[in-house]
């Protein structure tokens, strides 16, 4: 398995992470919204991982949202989708070809990843998980 799954009662959120060994990692975020539409995905990356936070705006993919592109926001190690009033039941991010790297071999050859993802609804209180995921080798 590559990546990892997890939820409660609220969102549910997977993060999948492949070619880590090259120092530029497919990235992958899904999340599903529990009773109520998701307003906010922040997704914050360990340390030794750095956004490029203009090729990530310009390569990002994100489906779910009408806002498109315009929904993300990156900062050194956070990503936020943020996507606007009325929210999105499931929304996608993908980000490739340079806009997420690893810094060190060490963290190239870990065998487990932890990431940080708060899921916020419409109405309600936010989900706060951190994800162990398992990065896959191609």
């Amino acid at each position: 398995m590559e990546g990892c799954r997890a939820g409660t009662g609220g969102a549910k959120v997977s993060v999948r992470l492949r070619r880590l060994r090259g120092g530029q990692p497919l990235l992958q975020v899904t999340a599903r919204a529990g009773d109520t539409a998701l307003r906010r995905v922040r997704v914050t990356l360990p340390k030794g991982f750095r956004v490029d936070t203009k090729r990530a705006r310009r390569l990002a993919k994100i489906s779910g949202t009408a806002r498109g592109r315009k929904a993300l926001k990156a900062g050194k190690r956070t990503l936020t989708l943020e996507l606007g009033g009325k929210g999105a039941r499931k929304v996608t991010l993908n980000l490739k070809r340079g806009a997420v790297r690893v810094g060190g071999a060490k963290l190239r050859r870990a065998r487990v990843v932890r990431v940080d993802v708060q899921a916020t609804p419409t109405a309600g209180l936010p989900t706060k998980l951190t994800l162990k995921v398992k990065p896959a080798k191609r």
